[in-house]
């Protein structure tokens, strides 16, 4: 299961995941519980690493997903 793991794209992984933005325990917590699940072994860095790419391709498709709606993180003028 570890490969299978391994072999998902950062996307991939953003897209199962489902990390919340104002949530990072409850993000950490997934990953972890789910890198368990997988048998995968990884020292700190590497799961700090894995974890951190994740959250970034979320973020990264989530600002795409507004600009789609024409959403913007600035106010409008009135």
């Amino acid at each position: 299961m570890e490969n299978c793991y391994l072999a998902l794209t950062d996307k991939e992984k953003a897209e199962l995941f489902q990390f919340e933005p104002d949530d990072n325990n409850y993000n950490l917590e997934l990953h972890m519980v789910v890198l368990k699940a997988c048998g995968l072994k990884l020292d700190f860095d590497e799961v700090y690493e894995d974890y951190q790419k994740i959250y970034d391709k979320t973020m990264e498709m989530q600002g795409d997903k507004k600009n789609e709606r024409g959403e913007s993180g600035r106010g409008r003028a009135r």
